[in-house]
């Protein structure tokens, strides 16, 4: 019976420590905090919000006046290479961050670049 227990303790143990295991590793989301644009066209341009633990991404137009095309917001957290979205830690964006630029891989193939909005 001693053995029995032993054996279950262990496995109890064993698995209550993988569970922590792929919890990734967050950061402190306030490096992002700011606006970060990216002109797309001549007439069209891209603007990431990012404050406390709230991404916005806003799609503006020029022509032929300025409007607001588009607006959505995500939750998010960061790891030092993710920005994870309303929590799904298997999605998310690829991200570099130098100075005041952020560049974030869109559609799994292709890095835009953004700078911040000062």
């Amino acid at each position: 019976m001693k053995h029995l227990s032993c054996v279950l303790l262990v496995v109890l143990i064993i698995s209550c420590s993988s569970d922590n295991e792929n919890e990734p590793e967050y950061i402190d989301n306030s490096i992002l905090w700011g606006a970060w644009y990216r002109k797309d066209t001549s007439i069209d341009s891209t603007v990431y919000i990012f404050k406390n633990d709230l991404c916005t991404s806003e799609y503006w137009e020029t022509w032929p006046t300025p409007y607001k095309g588009s607006s959505h917001s995500w939750t998010y957290k960061l790891t030092k290479d993710k920005i994870i979205l309303n929590d799904n830690v298997n999605g998310g964006w690829e991200y570099t961050l130098i100075g005041n630029k952020l560049s974030i891989l869109e559609n799994r193939t292709t890095w835009i670049e953004y700078t911040k909005v000062e």
